[in-house]
């Protein structure tokens, strides 16, 4: 019985971890769509030669969103670390009582 939740708290943190890891997955080609986008619009300025100084815009506006990008990925990275971490800590502890439980219906039945 003991294992059988075991194995559910288990299931459900990987589930946990899986969709933490598709939220990001989505979230990073979201951002890689609207870079293309962003490069796209950047090529049409250039083919409307359009002047430097709205090219100078582009690029602290692309330095700007790149910033954004980092932080955004940054923290995602942190957040998942910390669910990894306290998943391993999680496991290690059921994996203990799971142990102990064990050793004591064994202890049981010799008892017996």
């Amino acid at each position: 019985m003991q294992i059988a939740i075991y194995l559910m708290f288990m299931a459900g943190m990987m589930c946990v971890i899986g969709s933490l890891v598709f939220r990001s997955h989505v979230k990073r080609r979201q951002l890689f769509l609207e870079e293309q986008q962003f490069q796209k619009q950047i090529k049409k300025s250039q083919y409307a030669k359009q002047s430097q100084s709205l090219i100078e815009q582009m690029e602290v506006r692309l330095y700007d969103y790149d910033r954004e990008v980092a932080a955004r990925i940054d923290n995602k990275l942190l957040i998942l670390d910390q669910l990894i971490e306290e998943a391993k800590q999680e496991s290690t502890l059921l994996e203990k009582l799971v142990t102990e439980i064990q050793q004591r219906d064994a202890s049981k039945r010799n008892a017996a």
